[in-house]
């Protein structure tokens, strides 16, 4: 992140903004391309771990790139209006993760 003062690094904050995020987008490394994804999702908490289920089929592109790399780029966000000002979009929250699957 580029603004290290709107970084968000609280488990509970973050938790927070994963919640309220309606849609996440999965990025894969793909084949001669990245595949990016949208994805509907649950998030349940374990401890000091965030857990986050994934709608989709067992089998197809999704399943074949998680087997292929199972490190992922996870993006979410949750927008209210769009207000942009000298400073930039101030009614934006995103979440910005990078994790292995497994």
């Amino acid at each position: 992140m580029r603004l290290k003062s709107r970084e968000i690094n609280d488990f509970n904050k973050i938790v927070d903004v994963l919640e309220r995020c309606n849609v996440l987008r999965i990025a894969f490394r793909g084949n001669d391309y990245p595949y990016i994804v949208p994805v509907s999702f649950g998030i349940k908490k374990n401890g000091n771990d965030i857990l986050l289920y994934f709608h989709g089929a067992k089998e197809g592109n999704k399943i074949e790139q998680i087997q292929k790399c199972p490190n992922v780029c996870i993006d979410g966000d949750i927008f209210y209006k769009a207000k942009i000002s000298c400073r930039g979009n101030e009614n934006c929250h995103k979440y910005n993760g990078v994790k292995r699957l497994s």
